[in-house]
């Protein structure tokens, strides 16, 4: 048939067997006709056609929705599982309801997987929205299911646990610890990192000024027999608010004994009741500090005490005297050059320092002065010996008058310093006994 008798068959009508393709609109015989969602259309027509996956009626493609290579007419489509989140449909999605910031939705598993998280007591799905609680020993919680819980913070590793797993639920003082850090001391003894509030100790009558000098010592101390625990021992000396205990891992199953700042008034006061009890109970457990080549201690002293010339004055007595500061100290030389070497720095180096008293020292100095607010003291051997305790802060303490009241700084000004004191009791008799 040619083209003239096609358009007047389409303006006259069709003869009989005959259609218009729904697409096209051209002329085909009924029998090379399909029937597709838009009727019925041409062979040539049908190719651009789909099956719905789900009614089968024959859908064109450019009007097709596909899911997973499967093409769906728009009602089909319509009824797939649908994602909240991501707005995508798939026949292959498994939805889970999200608790989420506007209300519950109906999220995909990959969405659930990446973007919420599930309350390890109620099962409840949460948005990241949402923060999770979490609790040692339980999981993560909801906001609700937290507030239900009974928990607690433990003071020394910060984590929350139900109270179930508390060591002290009657603690009065609300520091609780959970079970975990109770074993082995460590409800007595804090993370090498742990800074309380100062207290400073004052001895009776005596009032806070702000000039005052203050002490503050790091007293280092190993347990001989590695198998014996040491948590009894902590337990026994923590019955004072005079000091602290703190890891270091620089000790071999031993602890650091950390005082809050004191003057020396104070140090004086107290001397028998708190310090001679803890180092002869330390004596008596069998453990250690001057026989260890890891055990010192260390002696602070308010840094806003010192002026310039002062300080100078007194880094200059332990360059110019490193000998004496070597015999005072009781150490080995070898462990001094470790842990508190003596620096022959010359005058204006020392001067330098002296004005900046932060950087320039090694930490690991005779006098270290990186410190927020203190200077402090490394030479001295570790001890348990109640004379040699005092007799380190005895010499702190007389270096400070002296630097501050003297221009000297030879052995010979220094010793008829402290005879002319009725101070220093334990650093006079070190002195005469070691022919210093």
């Amino acid at each position: 048939m040619d083209k003239d008798v096609i358009e007047t068959n389409a303006v006259e009508g069709l003869k009989e067997g005959y259609l218009n393709c729904a697409q096209c609109e051209a002329i085909t015989p009924d029998c090379d006709a399909s029937d597709t969602y838009d009727g019925l259309v041409c062979e040539k027509c049908f190719d651009d056609y789909v099956e719905c996956e789900d009614c089968s009626n024959h859908i064109h493609k450019d009007h097709s929705n596909v899911s997973n290579s499967c093409y769906y007419c728009e009602d089909c489509y319509a009824e797939l599982p649908f994602c909240e989140n991501c707005e995508e449909r798939d026949s292959s999605f498994e939805l889970s309801t999200i608790h989420c910031r506007h209300g519950q939705q109906e999220w995909c598993e990959s969405c659930a997987q990446n973007n919420a998280w599930e309350c390890d007591r109620c099962n409840e799905s949460h948005s990241d929205y949402y923060s999770s609680y979490h609790i040692r020993g339980v999981g993560n919680l909801c906001e609700g299911c937290e507030e239900n819980a009974d928990t607690f913070e433990c003071c020394e590793c910060n984590d929350r646990w139900e109270f179930d797993s508390c060591a002290n639920p009657d603690d009065d003082s609300a520091e609780y610890v959970c079970r975990q850090c109770d074993r082995g001391g460590k409800r007595y003894i804090k993370s090498y990192n742990h800074k309380p509030t100062p207290i400073f100790k004052l001895a009776t009558n005596q009032k806070h000024k702000t000039d005052q000098l203050f002490f503050g010592i790091e007293l280092e101390v190993e347990q001989k027999d590695s198998s014996v625990k040491i948590s009894k021992m902590a337990e026994d000396i923590s019955t004072t608010d005079t000091y602290y205990l703190k890891s270091d891992g620089s000790l071999n199953n031993g602890f650091e004994i950390v005082t809050h700042p004191m003057t020396f008034e104070y140090i004086q006061e107290v001397k028998l009741d708190i310090f001679k009890k803890m180092l002869d109970k330390l004596i008596k457990a069998g453990y250690r500090s001057y026989d260890s080549s890891t055990c010192g201690i260390h002696i602070h002293l308010s840094k806003k005490c010192f002026t310039t010339w002062q300080l100078f004055r007194f880094i200059k007595f332990f360059i110019d005297n490193k000998q004496f500061v070597i015999d005072i100290s009781q150490r080995e030389i070898e462990q001094l050059e470790r842990w508190a070497a003596i620096e022959n720095d010359n005058d204006d180096t020392i001067i330098y320092k002296a004005k900046k008293k932060c950087g320039g020292f090694k930490r690991y100095s005779a006098i270290n002065v990186q410190n927020d607010s203190t200077i402090e003291i490394r030479i001295f051997r570790g001890t348990l010996n109640y004379l040699s305790f005092l007799k380190n802060i005895e010499f702190c303490y007389a270096l400070f008058n002296f630097s501050r009241d003297s221009k000297e700084t030879t052995i010979s000004a220094f010793k008829e310093y402290i005879e002319q004191s009725h101070e220093y009791a334990m650093l006079k008799k070190f002195i005469k006994t070691k022919n210093l």
